[in-house]
This record gives structure tokens, sequence and C-alpha cells, in this order.
């Protein structure tokens, strides 16, 4: 009897191992997934290689200058700009940079999972709070100032200390929500 997994005498190879909807290294949605990034990728770095498969990461082209950690909007045409409560608009979606990233240049940037290299948050932030845009560019917080947006899909795992640091959290397709 021919091996099972033979047809006609020709051995075929036995499937891929990728998440239910994946193909081509990009999850179902179209993003690609933490397996596809590879050295010859935008900021190939370390920081990139090191992310669970889990994780979900978009590219995108900075306006500005952008530094790893900083929370950033990522525009319709996939630029990407520090968030703050100015340029935070109800609906855009929200990425954490993985690598500090030149102006007019392209990155990664998280949109799902345990990040990588954590958020920057203002000092005595709450773990599991509801997390809010700020006047502080790439900075959020949990203080819910008035004229301020809801960032909907980011929680801090800790409680950030006395001053604005990285801080550890897991995302989940964050986007920009209503005014407070």
């Amino acid at each position: 009897m021919p091996d099972s997994r033979s047809i006609l005498g020709r051995k075929r190879k036995p499937p891929r191992a990728t998440a239910p909807g994946a193909r081509n290294g990009r999850a179902a949605g179209g993003q690609r997934t933490a397996s596809a990034v590879s050295p010859s990728s935008p900021s190939g770095s370390s920081a990139n290689k090191a992310i669970a498969s889990a994780s979900s990461l978009v590219g995108a082209q900075t306006n500005t200058a952008v530094t790893a950690g900083y929370a950033c909007v990522l525009d319709t045409s996939w630029g990407a700009d520090h968030i703050t409560t100015t340029n935070g608009l109800r609906g855009l979606l929200v990425g954490v940079a993985q690598v500090d990233i030149a102006a007019l240049s392209y990155g990664w940037f998280q949109r799902s999972g345990k990040a990588s290299v954590g958020v920057r948050v203002l000092a005595s932030a709450a773990a599991d709070a509801r997390l809010n845009t700020t006047a502080t560019a790439g900075a959020l917080d949990d203080d819910g100032t008035a004229t301020t947006k809801e960032i909907l899909g980011i929680a801090l795992t800790t409680a950030n200390g006395g001053s604005t640091a990285l801080t550890a959290a897991m995302l989940n397709f964050p986007a920009v929500g209503v005014t407070l």
C-alpha cells in the first residue's frame, strides 16, 4: 500500500502550519504576521524578529521621526505620526513603533499581541484602565481629561510608576475612539 501522503506514487508535502485564514505570511485581514518579518524588511531589527507569532504588524511611512514604543496614529494613506489629542481623529488606526524610524522612512507598527517594546504612557497610569490621548506626542494616559480621545484596544498589563515610561501592554487592533 502506498504511503498515505502519496498520490499516484508521488510524495506530497505536508501542509504548512499557519493560522486559520492566513496565507503567504499574511493574516486573514491582510496584515503581515510577525513570521513574515525578515532582515530585509523595513527596520528588520532584532526587536521585530523577537515578536511572538501571535502579533500583527503593519508597514507605514512616517511623516516625522518616530520613536520605538511610542503610540502612532496611522492615517488612511498609511502615513504615521506620534499620536496626540490634535491628530488622533476618531476611527483612525493606532500602532506602536517597533524601532526608531527616521522621517519619511518606512517601518513596522505593531497592532496586536503583547507589545514587544512596551507602550509609552505618562506617570502613574494604572493597569487595565481606559487610556486616552495626551498633548505629549506618542504618549497615552489614563487621566480621562476632557477633550482627549479614548484609545480602544490597548490595555496596560502593569501599572506605570512616577514618570513617563514604556510600559507592558496588550494590543488588540487599537483605534481612536470618542472624545471624552
